[in-house]
């Protein structure tokens, strides 16, 4: 089920969150009636639109009135509501546990956590309720690759990830200047 998002700012649809971590493909489009849509290729609102989905792809965006909805489609009601598409981050760390010649320090920075088979899913899933669906990891490690096949397969709610390698540095390692 696709709920509309509430903030006190503005009231925000990031539907797409839900059409695109869909494991499953849709039998039957999705109407947004009477949302307004934020395209993000200009500055402007499309009051009052149409947006018709299937399969996870945008049919048609319709300001006009125009676009015949299919009868088989799930309507949702957007009045008062703005839907726009999802968001990517290209800058982020998930954590991971120590590697071989990693070193405690105070001060360390979070990456380094012990729990985080627990903290990477809940900070997944922040993500997309968010509406980003799209990270890249700056600091590689298996378990993170393990993570994303386990977002891929279904198992955890989370955003697709790209992911470097571990990080390289200079020697000394100055790991407080990455992130």
């Amino acid at each position: 089920m696709i709920r509309l998002i509430n903030t006190p700012a503005l009231q925000i649809l990031v539907a797409f969150c839900a059409l695109t971590l869909s494991a499953q493909a849709q039998t039957s489009p999705i109407a947004f009636v009477d949302v307004n849509v934020v395209p993000m290729d200009r500055e402007i609102v499309l009051a009052h639109s149409t947006v018709l989905v299937k399969d996870g792809k945008i049919l048609a965006v319709d300001p006009n009135g125009l676009v015949t909805i299919p009868r088989d489609a799930q309507r949702i009601d957007g009045r008062n509501r703005y839907l726009m598409p999802v968001l990517a981050d290209m800058h982020m760390h998930f954590m991971r546990p120590l590697s071989a010649g990693d070193k405690a320090t105070n001060g360390s920075i979070g990456s380094e956590s012990l729990t985080f088979a627990t903290e990477n899913p809940a900070l997944a899933l922040l993500f997309v309720a968010n509406g980003v669906t799209t990270v890249r990891n700056t600091w590689g490690h298996p378990e993170i690759l393990a993570l994303g096949k386990k977002i891929a397969a279904g198992e955890v709610l989370g955003p697709h990830i790209y992911s470097s390698g571990p990080v390289t540095d200079g020697a000394p390692a100055d790991r407080h200047s990455v992130g």
